[in-house]
């Protein structure tokens, strides 16, 4: 519902495209830019878009924390789903033990990765654009590190900016 009806709009981590098709079927009038890392995933998700005749998508194989990768775009809204959380966990599982586990408050030494991503994205984003993020905060301490990341970034979100859901209310279950 938040996706506007037109302008660029950019996915990170878009895989094989699932979502983005769906989001570019749903919005005709806007332009669609996947960005994923995988070269053989953009491959296939070029080749599902053709066969399904999308015409308002395209792919581009690109690594978010390398900035020379990043395409020159100037996105209206720039959609992610658990990439930025994601990297987040990824450091945290390789430098902290099982039973260490926890999400601390916001560390540069462990998210400087995503981050940087972050950081990176900002090229892209218009002036005017927006960031919706969609992660799986299942902890006060890692959405804190989410929100005070995203405002080191040189990012200002509101409190009234998060909409707060649970699994529930996504998938009918618990």
């Amino acid at each position: 519902g938040r996706l506007p009806k037109w302008g660029r709009i950019v996915e990170l981590g878009c895989h094989t495209g699932i979502l983005t098709r769906y989001y570019a079927l749903m919005r005709p009038d806007a332009e669609f830019v996947g960005i994923e890392r995988s070269e053989a995933a953009v491959k296939i998700a070029q080749k599902k878009a053709q066969e399904q005749k999308i015409t308002n998508l395209r792919f581009i194989n690109a690594d978010l924390q390398d900035v020379s990768t990043i395409p020159d775009i100037q996105a209206d809204v720039i959609i992610t789903g658990r990439v930025i959380g994601e990297m987040m966990n990824m450091v945290i599982r390789q430098r902290l033990s099982w039973k260490d586990y926890q999400f601390p408050i916001l560390d540069p030494s462990l998210d400087k990765e995503a981050w940087s991503v972050v950081q990176n994205c900002m090229k892209m984003l218009s002036p005017s654009g927006q960031f919706i993020i969609t992660e799986r905060a299942t902890s006060f301490d890692r959405f804190r590190r989410l929100w005070l990341g995203f405002q080191s970034a040189g990012f200002c979100p509101y409190p009234s900016s998060v909409t707060q859901i649970g699994w529930k209310d996504v998938s009918g279950y618990h």
